[in-house]
């Protein structure tokens, strides 16, 4: 875990100082859009995040966004498959 925590933010510091300088050349060296940016990204980490309920047709919202035709049988293993899934990622949450 600590592998995967440390790839997952090993470009994070260069991220920063790329945007901060993408957002002070769009702002003509102004920190107006800079400081912007810092105060919706403060307000964004005081939303508390909710882990979503899983309903019985909780995996018809994949087929919605794909818009994907699906038969009977095919709705059934989407199901079965989604809720296992779903149960898995919950037990290893680490959150």
């Amino acid at each position: 875990m600590v592998f995967y925590a440390r790839q997952d933010t090993r470009y994070l510091i260069f991220l920063y100082n790329t945007l901060k300088a993408a957002l002070l050349e769009r702002g003509n060296q102004q920190t107006n859009l800079l400081e912007s940016v810092l105060q919706q990204s403060n307000l964004l980490c005081t939303v508390r995040y909710e882990k979503p309920v899983r309903t019985p047709t909780s995996h018809l919202d994949i087929t919605r966004k794909s818009k994907a035709v699906l038969n009977n049988k095919q709705l059934f293993a989407l199901q079965e498959i989604y809720a296992w899934r779903d149960e898995f990622a919950r037990q290893e949450d680490e959150s």
